[in-house]
């Protein structure tokens, strides 16, 4: 295999998920398994922390009288996202990344980017950002958080990573005065009595 050949592949596979078109992966498992995979590992962590919490509030076992009620699923933490972004690019799995994705708290995400990506992972995940948003514009509230948090967290130490983003906005915003006239115009077709 030639190192190009596999290079071309791999910007072809993350277009391609950034186009939401899923490849299947014979060899591997498969997105659910992976998801399913992912929930088991996020509820182990979620008993551990439960169970170093309970450890730490012993003293308050004397409210307990048999009214245990089932505790609601917690949300996501600063470590639990921080880890799946971690995997997710480095094992290169969209489907995980796009559950991290999910997220929408901005102090988790401020959080997780600043103290546990590294500047690698951070230029990786600038780039799939810029990806999903160049292929799905649409998607601008979802990402524009998580671009907003990135570029805060300073793990973006050269400019190279921030040209293709750059492009993006500038594109946007150069079409952004013709997309106002074509509103103007439409709205003044959809006043006017037929």
């Amino acid at each position: 295999g030639d190192n190009g050949d596999g290079a071309k592949e791999e910007e072809g596979d993350a277009v391609a998920a950034a186009n939401g078109d899923v490849a299947m992966d014979v060899d591997g498992p498969s997105i659910e398994e992976r998801l399913q995979k992912m929930n088991e590992l996020m509820d182990q962590e979620l008993k551990e922390q439960n169970e170093e919490e309970n450890k730490s509030g012993q003293d308050n076992d004397d409210d307990e009288e048999g009214d245990e009620q089932p505790k609601p699923r917690k949300k996501l933490t600063t470590e639990s996202l921080s880890q799946l972004l971690h995997q997710a690019l480095q094992s290169g799995d969209d489907a995980m990344l796009e559950l991290a994705l999910c997220c929408s708290d901005q102090r988790i995400i401020a959080r997780s980017l600043q103290n546990h990506l590294d500047v690698s992972d951070s230029t990786l995940f600038l780039h799939k950002l810029t990806l999903r948003l160049s292929k799905k514009p649409t998607r601008a509230l979802q990402l524009i958080p998580w671009i907003s948090a990135l570029l805060k967290s300073g793990n973006i130490r050269s400019t190279q990573p921030l040209i293709p983003l750059k492009n993006l906005i500038e594109d946007r915003v150069r079409s952004f005065p013709q997309l106002l006239q074509l509103d103007g115009r439409l709205g003044m077709l959809s006043n006017m009595s037929w």
